[in-house]
């Protein structure tokens, strides 16, 4: 590689070499009858031998050449992005073009036109079908032919799920299978002929296979769970889990009386803790073999002979008692698990499994859902498009989720059909939007719009809409739509980036709106990205006309079938939950009414909102108290308040949730310091409010929680921080854990360092500094005490890095903080992590 001469940058270059990329100009120097041009040095090339050219005639032309070079791809079903867009034509020979292939014309422009006629028919056929071709234009690498996924997929190396974990979430019951065939089959094999030592294993084996099938698993079930099948006293849900320590001895009771011939004394307390990793990993967590036979004596194992033996013979062993360990696993703890529990993660707690037995969890959620069948219509017949739906504990009960990302028989899903139209109305309406915010982005360039010419104390009031998405009308929906859609005609194109994170190669798949078709040089022109990334084009594009995508989004509105506990329903009113759209038509749809209705009562205020979360922010109380007369009477439209969850930074909840029916049955109302009240009574007998008079000196300094943050009446935000829940939000990753969690620290800070936290005009700067450190670190806490064991110079190297990436993402965001004030905070933040209490053990 010594000489050669790149127009990219060196670390450009090195992104491409490092796959054995060089450049043609180079590696047409064994082609001593070829001229070599300027042009060619922007060209790369892949090629895993040198090809021996006996001619160099031109008996075709550049178009014929591309054609042939088609054919024979699609001939030979042979993966390669020159025939991307092309399909063999079923009618005769040759091919037709589905989506026109716009790199294809890279190759008629005049460099390549020349260069081609100087190597030939014979060259350029190997070269096009047999290598791979990356081409610098505008300084972008952009990828002309070769195979994708050979090159640079398959990279990643990933751990073999021995446990099926997964099994234990699933809505059928799975069978405890038992069989001594099957258990021979695991342990040793397709094996026949057993030695002397195997024989030994066998007959332990057979003790235990007899054992299991006389004792009854219900019978111990029914009397460790007594208590929690009893529902009496229960009202709600989550007063019904199962201590995880309790189905722990539950199981080790079982291994105790049919495992006897297997563990002694020491190992069956090594077991105790292998059923305790089953039961209390987060949700997408695995289990790999090193987790299942870890700090196990094998040879003190019942079914090994006690004598000392070899280390080939120590070896068959751990393979022999692995193979044990993963059927005991498979066919016995997960079926007892699956059989008599409910397993599922809430609303509440991010990862965290909670688990109820079958009678308290089928009572409760039956209940619930013939409670809440208002919304949904019974269907009698057998329906082909559905999406599968399911309960989720809530602190208070339940919420139903749908999974419109479900492939029915092959079919494509009803998300995967709505997606493209989903990001063309994202597309046009996402600037458009008012009240309604949808990116953080959004929410500080609200707040900072308000803030520019107010009063130092506000009011503010949080509250949110009861069943937000089930209480929408559809029948405004097509009129909000025509107004949402822009245009009456839309393109989607897609284009793929391939890049290097360490020593894996991601591939990223990114789609374009526009109302006019582009070609792929002209979509990726103007895009910014970070060094070393290579471009292709998908060869996708779609058109779409407004009239059908509004009548499709009606269809599926309306046409919403889920299916519980194998019966199917059909959704009569309101957005389906789990829909890719729902989100965003929520905000469309409160926008509308806020045009209609709400605007015209803040003149100092401003209402800011996310989906069904309102935040009023105003320096007069009057404009609060038009703004919830005003949506109590928009009950046809949907607005209904949860007064249970009302926040204040002026008591007006202690209020209401004190004395309310309704919002306009108001019994009585008491004398509050910060409240003077005026009440008039109606014809029927019903109390209004008329005037509620606030002083600003009864605004108390208090936080008011609204998505994530806390907004004090300066206005001056924090983070909220939610500890019960972050602490299930990690998921380790047992292929190399530490790198993995490394390749996470710029993600992390990027995501939390948002402006509307981070700007020089909050007091708070340096507190939500601390509690971003924090957070960070405790999650290192956690990360670190699922470790295997723990690298003092690892854990300075994280800590060090961590310092470095947040203050280079400051400094970006113009954030003007001293290092050593800085660094200070950090320091700080580890200490109060209390991480060093981890390396001491």
């Amino acid at each position: 590689m010594v000489g050669m001469r790149f127009n990219l940058k060196e670390e450009e270059c090195e992104f491409i070499r490092c796959k054995g990329y060089i450049s043609l100009y180079e590696y047409l120097e064994n082609y001593k009858n070829i001229k070599r041009s300027e042009f060619i040095k922007n060209i790369y090339i892949l090629s895993h031998n040198d090809v021996k050219i006996n001619c160099y005639e031109n008996n075709l032309t550049v178009t014929e050449i591309i054609n042939k070079c088609v054919v024979y791809l699609l001939e030979f079903d042979k993966e390669n992005l020159m025939c991307s867009g092309f399909v063999k034509d079923m009618k005769g020979y040759g091919f037709r073009c589905v989506y026109p292939n716009t790199t294809n014309t890279l190759f008629k422009m005049r460099g390549w036109v020349d260069i081609i006629r100087e190597m030939g028919d014979e060259l350029t056929f190997y070269l096009f079908t047999r290598c791979s071709l990356i081409q610098n234009v505008g300084g972008k690498c952009v990828m002309l032919s070769g195979n994708v996924g050979s090159i640079f997929g398959g990279c990643r190396k990933g751990v073999v799920r021995v446990v099926d974990r997964g099994c234990m979430f699933y809505a059928h019951k799975r069978l405890i299978e038992i069989n001594l065939d099957k258990l021979k089959i695991a342990i040793f094999g397709k094996k026949e002929n057993f030695n002397k030592n195997e024989g030994y294993m066998v007959g332990k084996l057979e003790i235990f296979v007899r054992r299991m099938a006389k004792v009854s698993v219900k019978s111990i079930f029914g009397k460790y769970f007594k208590e929690e099948n009893c529902l009496k006293n229960k009202v709600k849900i989550m007063d019904c889990a199962v201590n995880c320590k309790k189905i722990q001895n539950f199981l080790f009771c079982l291994c105790k009386k049919v495992l006897g011939s297997v563990f002694d004394f020491y190992n069956f307390r090594i077991l105790k803790g292998k059923l305790g990793i089953l039961l209390k990993r987060n949700r997408f967590e695995i289990i790999c073999k090193n987790d299942l036979i870890s700090y196990f004596k094998i040879n003190n194992l019942k079914i090994f002979e006690f004598r000392k033996c070899l280390r080939s013979e120590y070896l068959q062993r751990c393979r022999y008692f692995c193979g044990l360990m993963i059927f005991l696993f498979n066919n016995v703890f997960i079926p007892i698990v699956s059989q008599y529990f409910y397993c599922t993660e809430t609303s509440f707690s991010k990862y965290k499994i909670f688990y109820f037995t079958k009678k308290t969890w089928d009572f409760f959620s039956k209940r619930y859902f013939l409670n809440n069948l208002s919304n949904f219509e019974k269907v009698n017949i057998n329906c082909e498009e559905y999406s599968p739906a399911r309960l989720i504990p809530k602190k208070d009960g339940f919420r139903l989720i749908t999974n419109m990302s479900y492939s029915v028989a092959g079919k494509r899903s009803m998300n995967s059909k709505l997606r493209s139209i989903y990001d063309i109305l994202k597309n046009d309406t996402i600037d458009s939007l008012k009240n309604s915010v949808i990116k953080k982005k959004q929410i500080y360039q609200k707040f900072t719009s308000y803030t520019k010419n107010i009063e130092k104390d506000n009011f503010i009031l949080k509250i949110d809409i009861k069943s937000c998405y089930d209480n929408i009308p559809l029948k405004f929906l097509k009129k909000i739509l025509n107004i949402s859609f822009k245009s009456t005609k839309y393109c989607i194109r897609k284009y793929c980036t391939i890049s290097k994170s360490d020593k894996e190669y991601k591939i990223r798949t990114h789609r374009i709106c526009g109302k006019t078709r582009l070609p792929f040089l002209e979509l990726i022109k103007n895009k910014t990205f970070k060094k070393n990334i290579i471009f292709y084009d998908n060869v996708f594009d779609e058109e779409f006309d407004k009239k059908k995508m509004i009548n499709f989004i009606l269809e599926s509105m309306n046409k919403n079938i889920i299916k519980y506990r194998n019966k199917f329903y059909l959704q009569k009113q309101g957005l389906p939950q789990g829909c890719i759209l729902s989100s965003l038509l929520c905000s469309l749809y409160y926008d509308w009414l806020d045009e209609k209705f709400i605007n015209k009562v803040f003149e100092k205020g401003v209402l800011i909102r996310y989906i069904d979360d309102f935040l009023v922010i105003t320096s007069d109380m009057n404009e609060i108290i038009n703004f919830l007369q005003v949506t109590q009477n928009m009950k046809e439209y949907g607005i209904e308040f949860n007064f249970g969850k009302i926040d204040s930074n002026f008591g007006i909840e202690n209020l209401i949730k004190e004395n309310f029916l309704e919002f306009e049955m108001i019994e009585k109302l008491r004398d509050i310091n910060a409240i003077n009240r005026n009440r008039n009574t109606n014809e029927q007998g019903k109390l209004e409010i008329s005037e509620i008079k606030y002083s600003k000196e009864n605004i108390s300094n208090t936080f008011v929680s609204w998505c994530g943050y806390k907004i004090n009446s300066n206005l001056s935000i924090i983070l909220d921080i939610d500890y019960d829940y972050f602490t299930y939000s990690l998921v380790y990753n047992f292929v190399k854990p530490g790198l993995s969690f490394k390749n996470k620290i710029y993600f992390y800070f990027n995501r939390h360092s948002s402006e509307i936290i981070l700007n020089q005009n909050n007091i708070f700067l340096k507190k939500n500094i601390y509690d971003i450190f924090y957070i960070f670190y405790k999650k290192i806490k956690l990360f670190l005490q699922r470790a295997d064991f723990i690298n003092s110079g690892f854990l300075k190297n994280l800590r060090k890095t961590s310092i470095y990436i947040f203050y280079k993402i400051l400094q970006r965001k113009n954030v003007n903080i001293e290092y050593n004030c800085f660094y200070q905070i950090a320091l700080y933040a580890y200490k109060m992590a209390r991480i060093y209490q981890n390396i001491s053990k």
